[in-house]
């Protein structure tokens, strides 16, 4: 651990020594370290001491120290049910067919933008988790309650609505 830590030190102060030959200053609050598989303390440069995360968002996509998607999940998941919440205000006086427009913009659009990222990846509770944040977003499109029995796979296939798995 000792071996790689020097490793970050000296490739992190040849980042910083290369900000400083083309007339940039470092910012090392907003500089972030993402060690993989391992634990190390801050990492001293010349310009001031960068601290490691377990977590970084990357081109937005939450990357974990540990490799695993449960962050990125769990904010997809939010956003989806937020979406589901302005879907139901915005679309309130709509028709159907125009709330599934707003779906697809909203919602599809949040998975698919880098979906393809990720997605693959996913283990059946993370899957499931996405999917049941996307249901919500499906059940406030057709305008039925939060809660209770209603058939979110048939109303999905009568207007070709992609479940997670099929992104």
């Amino acid at each position: 651990n000792e071996e790689c830590v020097a490793m970050v030190e000296l490739a992190t102060n040849n980042l910083v020594r290369w900000f400083n030959d083309v007339g940039m200053t470092p910012n090392t609050s907003k500089s972030e370290i993402l060690p993989i598989g391992s634990t190390i303390g801050p990492i001293a440069t010349d310009a001031g001491t960068v601290q490691p995360r377990t977590s970084v968002r990357f081109l937005g996509i939450n990357l974990q120290s540990d490799l695993k998607w449960n962050d990125q999940c769990e904010v997809i998941a939010s956003k989806l049910r937020r979406i589901a919440g302005k879907i139901r205000a915005h679309g309130r006086d709509l028709s159907v067919e125009n709330r599934l427009i707003l779906y697809r913009s909203w919602a599809e659009g949040t998975l698919r933008s880098n979906g393809s990222c990720y997605l693959p990846y996913l283990n059946r509770t993370q899957l499931d988790m996405l999917q049941r944040a996307a249901n919500a977003a499906i059940r406030a499109t057709a305008g039925v309650r939060k809660y209770g029995v209603w058939n979110v796979g048939e109303f999905r296939r009568e207007r070709s609505v992609c479940s997670i798995e099929q992104l």
